[in-house]
């Protein structure tokens, strides 16, 4: 399940909303990785709901700028992640030298 990995991976790196510490993270930053996570699933449930997946062929209502903003959306919250992975001091890497 999409939800559930990008879920796991977000508590992983240190940006599951609900994983923050109050003080080191504002509201407004806690809003923007929820929406990222949001976003996911709205995304993945636009893939099952209007996919050309697994031999499907129908009609879809959306239009190509919906196709443009899902793309956008999922290009904006990939390079997030990788760039959260590169980062000498991101979170998740103060987190993981702590447990060794």
């Amino acid at each position: 399940d999409v939800s559930e990995l990008a879920d796991r991976l977000h508590r992983e790196l240190r940006l599951h909303p609900g994983a923050l510490a109050p003080e080191k993270a504002d509201e407004p930053v806690r809003k923007v990785l929820g929406a990222m996570l949001t976003q996911v699933k709205g995304l993945t449930e636009l893939r099952n709901r209007y996919g050309v997946g697994h031999g499907r062929l129908r009609r879809s209502p959306l239009q190509p700028r919906h196709a443009r903003l899902a793309a956008r959306a999922a290009s904006a919250s990939a390079h997030f992640i990788l760039e959260t992975l590169d980062d000498e001091n991101a979170p998740w890497r103060k987190h993981r030298d702590s447990e060794s």
